[in-house]
């Protein structure tokens, strides 16, 4: 569940990617594992006050869907996309109860 949460929070941010660009100051900094605020009881924290620190070259207006193949273990890795409107899916979407990722208890 915390890496469907992780994959979920890191499109949110590469969508937010698609159309902005990093302040010059923001861009040259390292996020560090002490810099990510103590958990206080919400769903989520805002790190560099939500302004996203992506390169120039990591900034594209076309979408695009990439995944890293399934491990030895058969779990996921990293998944990047920048989601538009021509890759979103045209039909309704079926049952997806059978759908049991990777680490599901």
């Amino acid at each position: 569940m915390k890496k469907v949460l992780a994959i979920g929070l890191c499109l949110l941010l590469l969508l937010s990617a698609c159309t902005s660009t990093p302040s010059s100051s923001l861009a040259s900094q390292v996020m560090s594992e002490q810099d990510v605020p103590s958990f206080s009881g919400e769903p989520f924290v805002a790190i560099h006050d939500n302004v996203p620190d992506f390169k120039e070259s990591e900034l594209d207006t076309e979408s695009y869907e990439t995944y890293t193949p399934l491990d030895e273990l058969g779990r996921c890795g990293v998944a990047m996309a920048c989601i538009g409107v021509d890759i979103m899916p045209t039909e309704e979407r079926g049952s997806i109860g059978q759908v049991k990722p990777s680490g599901w208890q």
